[in-house]
């Protein structure tokens, strides 16, 4: 490959990446104030300082390599957090933040306020550890099932840390697949938008994580507009990168994701 094409590649996939983190901003952000309204509305803005009320408890926990979770595994993820607040409160540039903790005695803001600046990595911690009713409901939000959340949230964990890390976007291809949304199942590896191998396994490239980002963008806001993202895609196909190196079943599919709104989406990617 001549170094011009090289540097074009890496543009494109600078533009990609820009794309998608801006849908995963939302994503983010919507997490957060799911957890902070389920956490607050039941437990007061300060309860989540107390990890015994809302964390799982005396049973193991799938989704941090099943850790039993006693007293002493909730008291020790208890004062790792809150060690980490000090110095979030004095890094934040929150103007609401800094005015509560000069005029007030509390050195711990409230739980609206604090999640804005945890990292989605943090975020996601937090929400593996809430209980399962509390869990279930921020899942419910998002139309799926606990396990199903918890797999895309790490896998755009991971995007979002490519993307911000100046990683190359394009090409990625996960070594832990994350569930696949029940809305890109199909019963035929002839149909639907994501390639599949002969055994029926789904791609693990670009167009799965895409899936993930469509999926959950759609119930945040589904007049969400995917122009940028779908742009950046088609920018990256040449003569010799093709649409099913990015997991597409085939060039239309592209087109297929970013178009319909969730409810077509569901009714019509069998007709394919």
């Amino acid at each position: 490959m001549h170094f011009d094409n090289l540097v074009a590649r890496f543009y494109r996939d600078k533009h990609l990446k820009q794309a998608m983190l801006h849908a995963i901003e939302d994503i983010e952000t919507t997490l957060n104030t799911k957890i902070s309204n389920v956490l607050g509305r039941k437990y007061g803005p300060y309860g989540y300082l107390d990890f015994r009320i809302w964390c799982q408890r005396n049973s193991r926990n799938k989704f941090l390599h099943n850790k039993f979770m006693d007293k002493y595994a909730i008291q020790k993820e208890q004062l790792n957090f809150l060690a980490k607040i000090p110095v979030k409160v004095r890094k934040s540039a929150s103007y609401d933040m800094h005015e509560l903790t000069s005029e007030s005695d509390r050195v711990n803001p409230p739980i609206w306020l604090l999640m804005n600046e945890l990292t989605l990595g943090e975020s996601i911690h937090m929400y593996k550890l809430i209980s399962k009713n509390n869990r279930d409901q921020i899942s419910t939000y998002f139309g799926c099932k606990t396990d199903e959340l918890v797999s895309w949230l790490d896998n755009i964990n991971l995007i979002r840390n490519i993307c911000c890390h100046n990683g190359l976007l394009a090409d990625f291809k996960l070594k832990t697949k994350a569930k696949v949304p029940v809305e890109f199942k199909t019963h035929n590896i002839d149909e639907g938008i994501l390639l599949r191998t002969q055994e029926g396994n789904y791609t693990n490239a670009l167009a799965f994580q895409l899936c993930i980002i469509v999926k959950l963008m759609s119930k945040i806001n589904n007049k969400y507009i995917f122009k940028d993202i779908e742009s950046a895609v088609y920018k990256l196909l040449d003569a010799t990168t093709t649409p099913q190196h990015y997991g597409f079943r085939n060039k239309l599919m592209i087109r297929k994701l970013f178009d319909l709104t969730t409810e077509d989406r569901v009714d019509s990617l069998i007709e394919y």
